[in-house]
Formats: structure tokens, sequence, C-alpha cells
């Protein structure tokens, strides 16, 4: 997938933040996140090196604000909540799905 950055005259950051979080590849995995085909650990680390890294894709020249962040922080959360089938009416707070996914991450397998 080629990913391009937007880049706009007034240094605004916000147009290449949601270029990034829009791209094809998340809803083309919404299907692997439902499935019980694949381990929750392997959602996991599928949204580790296939999404994110596409999502924050020339994050280095961004400008970010706190509305921004709080975007990010939003994807990732949702992301992490379909990969756990956590409803977000259920009585898990972010740092709970938070706690459990680098609990998934910092697993060794061999």
């Amino acid at each position: 997938m080629y990913v391009e950055s937007v880049i706009t005259s007034d240094a605004e950051c916000t147009a290449d933040i949601h270029a990034g979080l829009n791209k094809g590849i998340v809803p083309s995995l919404r299907k692997s996140w439902k499935s019980r085909d694949f381990t929750t650990d392997t959602k996991v680390r599928l949204l580790q090196t296939l999404v994110w890294p596409v999502a924050t894709y020339g994050c280095e020249s961004w400008n970010l604000k706190r509305s921004h962040e709080d975007k990010l922080e939003a994807f990732e959360i949702k992301t992490l909540r379909q990969i756990l089938r956590v409803s977000w009416t259920a009585k898990r707070t972010n740092s709970w799905v938070y706690s459990w996914s680098r609990h998934v991450s910092t697993e060794v397998y061999y």
C-alpha cells in the first residue's frame, strides 16, 4: 500500500491524521477482528504491526495538539475494544484495555 503525507500551507497536521486513520487497511481488518479464526494475541499483534505504522506514517513531522492526541488515543482504544470484544457499555475502563494489550505484546513465543 502506498502511503502519502498531506502537507498544508499552515503546517496543520489534522488532515494527515485523518488520512492515516481512514486508510483502507483498518476497514479491511474489521472482519478479522470479529473472526474467531485468529487468537486475540494475533489480532493485537496485527494491530501493532499493520495498522499503527500506516496510521502514524509521517508522525515525525506532525505538530500535535491535545485534540490530535485525543483522536489517536480514541482510535487506539476503539480498535482494541473491537479486538477484545468489549462493548463501550461494558464496565471496563480504558486502563484495563491498555493493560491487557500490553500483557499480550510482551509475551514471547518460540
